[in-house]
């Protein structure tokens, strides 16, 4: 078990060790040669001094030291710019430092420190041997200690030495104390560090060594700048960068790590000629002996990690990030990431190596966590090895002997690992983790919802392609197990090329070994996203392709699959050996392991040519007890015609059960069980099966659990099975074929679709077309069917929820929904004719732009405008320009000629809401349109008219899915008035284009189609007057006959419907009253309506229906709901018209339709009218 972090950069301290000595001994012959004498006193404590160094500055003694620079310095004398123990260094200006050997901005040798750098600081470190260069250097001992660093400008390290080593450090902090220390870096300016070619190169832009003795070590980053590291050619040793480098440590208290950055992280290391190139964009260890360790790391959303490692003689690696916690009594890891990590290891004579984030955490007593957490961008890719060539999206490994172990990574970006080819092993993985432990519990979570994509180049001599889009492990001894893995994104896993050895691919790989402490160890995996694995050719060996891979060889171990969403694997083609496709493979190979697989997807498997066997397998699964259910599809296919078989299930006890599930198998069993023991096949409901069901075992059993079997054929059924016996033979019932094979023991229980469904009401003809199945029906109806009759895996469905399905399934909601639009619309189009007609009664003349009108949509929409048009001619005023109500008298001057010819506009939208009912889901419209018209007055008293437009249509369905129109329509209109009575008359033809999706069950279908409707609407009353309001009863009939044409749709469950139609005959007893205020400043007309409407017709109609991809199915019809045929409509606006503007007429209102226990509608109008 290792507890102390150990790290190349520890060979290295003894020698920094001793350079600093070097680097003390230089500063004090710079200050004889550099000191200015008007700054203080060499040696002095509590140096106070602002101004300009024009050599070297040197203070010893307290933290009250105090400098602030304000210009520029330069140093060619070597040592350091600054030399203080302790104290606070404000740099506005700029220092700067050249010298061959060793050579710094600032120099610290305490342990209480500030510093805050807005200017520029740079050095440059040359020499023959060794060369070390620091911007700001901090080595500092002492009982306690805080430090902080803020740098908003510039600070530049570069060293070259032409043979041993160059060193270059942007900041550079060795920090010892006794009983505690905090160190805090803030940099939002940049900090460079670049070392040039030598025998060894190292760079990092900011490092640190922080160790505490008895106390607690904090090392806190927060970077928003610039951090870079650059290494040059190296001789004959590493080139290595590293942004930023921590080491952080304590023996008896506790180390902590906080990094953040939102800024740029940039590593790029050189050539090596002789040994390694190594770049590390975060490279953090934090370790206590006897303590607690963690790591904190967020790379917020515009932060961005770049990591590059040139090419080497010997091992090329890049690595994002690289935490390691080891503490005694925990350690703990957190990363976060919301940007971008981006790495590339270049060409290696060994490996080529390329990892995101990677992870250790080790605990003796404690517990060690790591979580990782990614919504951004993971991309590791890796060059070609002359041995190995790696790729790690992300790496979490934790272990604790008497504690627990936990690694927790979730995806919801994007992780991409990609390895270049190799002479060896290619290995490229999305996430790889592993959680072990001795005595306590191991436990791994990996979620994903993002994308996940890993893609191994070929490998050319003798080892293996291998790529992996998640692989987990879980191990304990003594010990409680988990593993779980989610799926709900994109995961694909494609392997290339293998000369020697196997070409593999896996979408999820998970294992788990060891011993139990009493609960039972799990492994656990979900998927309902999607997985596709592909494997290359292999010259010699296998090509293999898994999209799940599980085992799990501890004690009573147990594996659980679930698959929802779609699984593909396609294996390549083997030269020499074999080619194994296979969806899901689970063993549990030690006594008592239990496996449980279901599968309400898809599986596909495809096997490429072999010249050994070309195999594939849907499920394959082997343990103590074994239990399968298939309720979606599976399907195998070989390149070679060779072997493909759908459920493969061995173990002692073994139990299949198809509900209502699609296995399409040519070449081989769609089941095959292989009991030790007992073995049992359930066939339940429809099931959709190619190839044979075969019982390996001599004690199987097989239940026959049918659906859409009458008596009379379940009592000729049972006399073939008798006939079969344990032997082969095969049978139809619903429909369908079956194959069976050696099964012991053959029970038959057989039902109708009546039968199964007696509580539900309305379906009669679909459940005659059901019991009477003669052919081929969907994949995906024989799953719902077989569900609904409560043979699938959730059992028993209550009535109501069979009946929402049904109507889901059968379209009876776009069928109801197409209908009432057009039916609610024209209670709508009464509502305009009622608000309109008592504020227009007074006449219109010229132009009338009739404002925007929240309404219901439909193909009949605009007969509403045609009413309220009729209305706004009819006579109710004295106005000139009114159809006249009072014949002239003989000896009275009469009023002038009205005008004969008019033409008005008018927007409209609207809102409604049509709710659940019957279990028939309802909608949620939308509807905007324009009409524009015309009349011509034949008297004083009779007007007609003629009006087109046109309108579009959104009704989001609450099931799902959305229908969308446009209409278009022409029509006709007349009004006549006199001696308070009118009367008036439309017929309109509405031609409409409509466009429906619906989601049915996770699968959507989508049609077009088209409408034709006609509207007749006759109205009339009688207007009272009475101080000074107007009001009356009106009365009037409204009739709409609509054709909706036929459509297919296309989609999983795709109905074929025939043409439709739907008549609508309504009543229309209202009340209304008004009355006109004259103010000084505006002329109001405040107005109330009110009405009670009653449906006669529009009862539930049928429409010939059937199911697209289901011939054996024949059609049935689908009744639309019952209307609700009482509703009352209220209506409240307002008319103004300003002085001086009396061709302008304004007006708001309101108007709802209330009464109905399932449909609102709530709508606004405002507008103007103009008159010439």
């Amino acid at each position: 078990m290792k507890f102390v972090a150990f790290n190349k950069a520890a060979l290295l301290k003894a020698l920094r060790l001793a350079v600093l000595f070097l680097l003390y001994a230089a500063s004090q012959a710079s200050l004889q040669a550099g000191y200015n004498p008007s700054t203080g006193t060499p040696g002095n404590d509590n140096v106070s001094a602002t101004g300009n160094f024009t050599g070297s500055f040197y203070g010893n003694g307290g933290s009250d030291n105090v400098l602030i620079i304000s210009s520029s310095q330069s140093n060619a004398a070597g040592g350091n710019n600054i030399t203080l123990e302790d104290g606070t260094v404000t740099n506005n200006g700029s220092l700067s430092n050249t010298y061959d050997g060793t050579a710094s901005n600032l120099y610290f040798s305490g342990t209480s420190i500030q510093v805050f750098n807005n200017g520029i600081l740079q050095v440059n470190a040359t020499s023959a041997t060794n060369a070390y260069a620091n911007g700001i250097l901090i080595d500092g001992d002492g009982d306690t200690g805080s430090i902080l660093i803020r740098n908003t400008g510039r600070i530049s390290a570069s060293s070259g030495a032409t043979s041993s080593n160059s060193w270059a450090y942007g900041v550079n902090v060795d920090f010892d104390t006794a009983y505690g220390q905090t160190l805090r870096i803030e940099n939002s300016g940049s900090i460079l560090a670049n070392s040039s070619d030598s025998d060894y190169s190292y760079a990092s832009s900011v490092y640190v060594d922080a160790y505490s003795q008895y106390g607690n070590s904090s090392v806190v980053i927060d970077n928003t700048g610039t951090l870079r590291a650059t290494s040059a050619y190296s001789g004959d040793d590493n080139s290595e960068a590293s942004a930023l480098y921590i080491e952080g440590g304590s023996y008896y208290g506790n180390s902590s790590i906080v990094v953040t950055n939102s800024g740029l992280v940039q590593s790029q290391s050189g050539y090596s000629g002789s040994d390694n190139s190594n770049a590390y964009g975060l490279e953090l260890s934090s370790t206590s002996d006897y303590g607690q360790a963690s790591i904190t790391v967020t790379n917020a959303a515009a932060g961005r990690i770049l990591v590059e490692s040139d090419e080497a003689s010997n091992d090329s690696d890049a690595t994002g990030i690289s935490a390691y916690a080891a503490g005694y009594n925990g350690a703990a890891i957190t990363i976060t990431n919301q940007g971008q990590i981006l790495v590339s290891s270049s060409y290696a004579n060994d490996e080529s190596s390329a990892t995101g984030i990677d992870a250790e955490a080790d605990a003796y007593f404690g517990d060690a966590n790591i979580s990782i957490t990614n919504s951004g961008l993971v991309s590791a890719s890796s060059a070609y090895g002359d041995e190995d060539s790696t790729a790690r999206g992300i790496r979490a490994t934790a272990g604790s002997y008497y504690g627990n172990a936990l690694v927790s990574v979730t995806n919801t970006g994007t992780i991409r690992a990609t390895t270049g080819d190799a002479e060896e092993e290619t290995d490229a993985i999305g996430i790889l983790t592993s959680a072990y432990t001795t005595y306590g519990s191991a436990t791994t979570v990996v979620t994903n919802s993002g994308t996940i994509e890993a893609r191994a180049g070929a490998s050319f001599d003798d080892d293996e392609s291998l790529a992996a889009g998640i692989r987990s492990t879980v191990s304990g001894y003594d010990s409680s197990l988990l593993l779980e893995i989610s799926n709900t994104g994109s995961i694909s896993a494609i392997s290339d090329f293998s000369d020697e050895e196997d070409s593999i691919a896996r979408g999820i790989s998970a294992s788990m070994y060891g011993d139990s402490s009493g609960s039972t160890p799990t492994i656990r995996i979900t998927n309902t996203g999607s997985l596709f694995a592909q494997s290359g050719y292999a010259e010699e060996e296998d090509s293999r392709a898994t999209g799940i891979q599980a085992n799990n060889s501890a004690d009573n171990g147990l594996i659980e699959i679930f698959n929802q969403g779609t699984i593909q694997a396609i294996s390549g083609e083997a030269d020499d050996d074999d080619s194994i496709a296979t969806g899901i493979s689970a063993s549990a190979y030690s006594s008592y392991g239990t496996i449980r697989i279901t599968n309400s997807g898809s599986i596909s498997a495809h096997a490429g040519d072999a010249d050994d066997g070309s195999e594939a397998f849907g499920i394959r699964a082997e343990g103590y007890t074994v239990e399968v259910s298939n309720s979606g599809t599976i399907t195998t296919s070989s390149e070679d015609n060779d072997e493909t078989l759908g459920i493969r299930a061995s173990g002692t006890y073994v139990t299949v059960t198809n509900a209502g599930g699609s296995i399409q198998s040519p070449y081989g069993p769609s089941i095959s069980v292989n009991a030790y023991s007992t073995g049992t096949v359930n066939l339940n409901g429809i099931s959709l099966l190619e190839g044979v069901v075969e019982g390996v075992g001599g004690n199987d059993t097989l239940n026959l659990n049918l659906l859409g079997v009458t008596p009379e054929q379940a009592a000729a059924l049972q006399l073939v099975l008798d006939a079969i016996g344990g032997g082969f033979g095969t049978f139809t019932a619903a429909g369908q074929t079956y194959e069976i094979d050696g099964f012991e023991t053959i029970n038959l229980n057989a039902q109708t679709f009546a039968q199964a469904f007696g509580g539900v009401e309305g379906f009669d003809s679909l459940l005659s077309s059901l019991d009477s199945i003669n052919g081929p029906i969907a994949p995906e109806l024989a799953s719902l069917f077989t569900a609904l009759a409560g043979l699938g895996e959730g059992g028993a469905v209550p009535p109501e929820e069979v009946q929402k399905a049904l109507s889901l399934l059968t379209g009876q909601d776009v069928v109801t929904a197409l209908g009432n639009l057009g039916i609610n619309q024209a209670g709508a189009l009464s509502r305009t004719l009622t608000d309109r007609a008592l504020s227009l009664r007074g006449g219109s003349s010229g132009l009338d732009f009739s404002g925007l009108r929240l309404r219901d949509p439909s193909l009949i929409a605009e007969a509403g405008f045609i009413s309220s048009r009729l209305d706004n001619l009819l006579a109710a005023n004295s106005s000139s320009r009114a159809l006249s109500d009072v014949p002239a008298s003989p000896g009275i001057a009469t009023a002038p000629e009205p005008k004969r010819i008019n033409a008005w506009v008018r927007g409209e939208a609207t809102t409604a809401e049509q709710e659940d009912k019957d279990g028939v889901s309802g909608y949620d419209d939308v509807t905007g349109g324009a009409t524009v018209g015309a009349d011509y007055r034949l008297s004083r008293s009779l007007a007609v008219g003629i009006l087109g437009g046109a309108n579009t249509t959104k009704a989001d369905l609450n099931a799902g899915g959305r229908i969308e129109g446009v209409s278009a329509l022409f029509g006709t209109y007349a009004t006549w008035a006199q001696d308070g009575w009118h009367a008036q008359g439309l017929a309109a033809y509405v031609r409409g284009e409509t466009d429906i999706r619906r989601t049915v069950f996770g699968g959507t279908n989508t049609a077009d189609t088209s409408s034709n409707a006609g509207v007749f609407s006759a109205a009339g009353g009688y207007d009272f007057k009475a101080g000074g309001w107007k009001f009356g009863p009106t009365l009037g009939l409204q009739y709409a006959h609509i054709l909706i044409d036929g459509y297919t749709e296309s989609g999983p469950t795709a109905l074929r419907v025939d043409e439709n139609s739907v008549d609508s005959l309504q009543s229309i007893l209202g009340f209304h009253a008004s009355r006109e205020f004259d103010f000084t400043f505006v002329r109001l007309t405040p107005q109330f309506l009110a009405s009670w409407n009653h449906e006669f017709l529009n009862d539930s109609n049928s429409t010939r229906t059937s199911f697209l991809n289901s011939p054996g199915i024949s059609s049935f019809e689908v009744d639309s709901r019952d209307p609700e045929r009482d509703f009352a409509l209220l209506g409240l606006g307002c008319s103004a018209v300003l002085p001086d503007m009396e061709m302008i007429t304004l007006f708001l209102g309101y108007n709802a339709q209330v009464g109905q226990e399932s449909y609102t509608a709530h709508s606004l109008n405002a507008g103007l009218k103009v008159e010439f």
